[in-house]
């Protein structure tokens, strides 16, 4: 079962690879230069909730989203949603809502995340 969740990120990896090489044999240099590293070394996985992982969609639900930011290992709040709730109150987190739910853009989400970096002290 863990060689299926690997080979999954094993697949993402390649396939990124097969489409920059593929980019650059058809001299869409510019296209290919506008992948970065990271796009091609880096799959993005989840944590299943059943100590495996799997791929992470482009557009994430809230239970996804509590699991990107990995809020069950640092919160000790008893309801998560509450949680997803005070970030966007209190620090405009983004989403994007189809069909009346709210989804959560990955990239969007990384973004924010880069923002709110701090450094140092």
């Amino acid at each position: 079962m863990m060689f299926g969740r690997c080979s999954a990120a094993c697949c993402a990896i390649v396939s990124a690879l097969i489409v920059r090489i593929e980019m650059y044999r058809s001299n869409d240099k510019q296209l290919a230069g506008s992948l970065t590293a990271s796009d091609a070394i880096t799959p993005v996985v989840l944590p299943d909730g059943n100590g495996g992982f799997g791929p992470c969609p482009e557009l994430l639900t809230e239970e996804e989203l509590i699991r990107f930011l990995r809020i069950p290992e640092i919160s000790t709040a008893k309801d998560y949603h509450n949680v997803v709730e005070n970030l966007k109150r209190m620090h405009d987190l983004p989403r994007i809502h189809i069909c009346g739910k709210p989804l959560y853009p990955r990239e969007t989400l990384r973004e924010w995340i880069r923002e709110r970096t701090t450094h140092g002290k």
